[in-house]
């Protein structure tokens, strides 16, 4: 990933520029930064372009006010023929008008003074480099739950948006065998037409004429894994690109790379790299979530509190499993909460090297039992493949995901076209802020940004530009 190169002021410039003229470049800093770790954020353009994401900047809106985003749609009656009178037979323009609500997300860091002055400006600039980091995560994060809340988890969704990989209608059709494949291609691509979903310019070149208009599918690592494997999918590289010795040595075969569309869809692979401090925030990713469990089970109970972080995990206001189906995410701080009574299925794992390595379980749980920090689970019939008589007991550290009834794993991901999401900016997009305090001691840097999403619809009600696919998946 390319890096950035921090705003310079040598000790001359502090004392030419003024507060405001600092802040302004700090501020351009941390947005140039947001925009190049969040991959959704290259997909932006205003409302009507031909971008995945719509959009609009108000800065006379503060955290908790309303943007109204106008999305056109397409021009579809039957007009008029021969001498017929156009006046009075015009078709009226469809118009869809949301309220997008922006709120203000934030977060600081702090060091005391004898870690400031050991690392002086650099570390002014790299604890920077942190709180962007994390405002690039939180937008994408909110971005990746609400078309997933919409197009997986809604009644309008589960109707129209979303898929199984192998062609079934239900969880109880998803094996651990319907991976993705081409024929998962074939069934987004004929869900994309019927329900509108228009390509998109995934080209740097603005102008149409240049463009490159392909759907983009973007999908964790370990839901992607199955196209490695399939025929049809390697043939279609085999016949699109030189051989390993031939005149294109670049072919992904050997690259490793996706970088191929197929039936106008072209993967883009989502990294989900487990972060180094599980104990203070969630792992995973809300389109693969995965939890740590915090203490060892130690027998079979019927209902039982599961606690995550890890064996290091603390505390009762950590969102270990906001990912998770079933917690009630909320985009804005007014939001309505809204009672969750689906049920749905987890597996705890015991990894490799750990003492009970190769057990699992199933557990079920109501959607409103997932408070973002715990889950209150429901035990069945054990079966863990391992011991002839399953005992409930589970180590610490063990990898808990979700999964359907008879425990198998599912990612998700998701097909995207122009106009999928709106993106509204409020009195400023991203803003860095430092501050002294304790007489000097403590230092602290802190980033804040006023912003909301949500997804567009059609004028029935239907999310047309985005489509949601689950892949039975062997998480690690």
């Amino acid at each position: 990933m390319a890096t950035q190169t921090a705003p310079n002021f040598t000790q001359n410039s502090d004392f030419s520029l003024t507060p405001d003229h600092k802040r302004q470049f700090w501020d351009e800093y941390a947005q140039e930064g947001v925009m190049m770790h969040d991959i959704l954020s290259e997909l932006e353009g205003p409302v009507g372009s031909d971008k995945i994401i719509y959009r609009k900047d108000d800065t006379s809106k503060g955290k908790g006010q309303q943007i109204n985003i106008t999305v056109e749609s397409e021009l579809v009656g039957d007009g008029v023929q021969g001498a017929t009178a156009q006046l009075g037979a015009e078709e009226k323009e469809g118009l869809s008008t949301y309220s997008l609500t922006v709120d203000q997300k934030r977060e600081g860091v702090a060091v005391d003074a004898l870690l400031e002055s050991w690392r002086g400006a650099k570390r002014k600039a790299g604890l920077t480099d942190k709180l962007i980091r994390w405002m690039a995560n939180e937008k994408q994060v909110d971005a990746l739950k609400n078309l997933l809340r919409n197009g997986a988890y809604t009644t309008t969704g589960k109707a129209n948006n979303l898929l199984w990989c192998g062609g079934g209608s239900a969880d109880t059709s998803l094996r651990p065998s319907n991976v993705l494949d081409t024929n998962a291609f074939r069934l987004m691509q004929q869900k994309a037409t019927s329900l509108g979903l228009q390509p998109t310019n995934l080209s740097r070149d603005e102008n149409p004429r240049n463009g490159i208009f392909k759907m983009l599918f973007i999908c964790p690592t370990d839901g992607l894994a199955g196209l490695d494997m399939d025929g049809g999918w390697n043939n279609s590289f085999l016949m699109a690109h030189g051989r390993e010795n031939g005149a294109d040595k670049g072919n992904p075969l050997f690259t490793g790379s996706y970088a191929k569309d197929y039936k106008g869809i072209l993967p883009l692979e989502l990294r989900v790299a487990r972060h180094d401090n599980p104990s203070k925030g969630a792992i995973g990713s809300p389109l693969q979530p995965q939890a740590l469990l915090r203490t060892a089970t130690t027998n079979f109970t019927t209902t039982t509190i599961l606690t995550f972080g890890g064996s290091g995990g603390t505390g009762t206001s950590i969102k270990w499993t906001k990912f998770f189906p079933g917690y009630d995410y909320l985009f804005f701080s007014s939001q309505t909460a809204s009672a969750d009574s689906t049920t749905y299925y987890l597996k705890i794992k015991d990894m490799p090297g750990a003492t009970n390595a190769g057990k699992f379980e199933v557990c079920s749980y109501i959607g409103t039992a997932n408070d973002g920090n715990q889950i209150t689970v429901t035990r069945g019939s054990l079966t863990d493949g391992v011991s002839t008589s399953p005992d409930g007991i589970h180590d610490a550290n063990a990898l808990v995901v979700p999964c359907t009834f008879d425990g198998t794993e599912y990612v998700h991901g998701l097909c995207l076209g122009r106009g999928a999401l709106l993106r509204g900016y409020g009195e400023w997009r991203e803003r860095i802020a430092f501050e002294k305090y304790d007489y000097g001691e403590v230092s602290g840097s802190n980033i804040s940004a006023i912003y909301g999403q949500t997804p567009c619809q059609r004028l029935d009600g239907v999310f047309k530009n985005f489509v949601v696919l689950r892949i039975a998946a062997n998480n690690t």
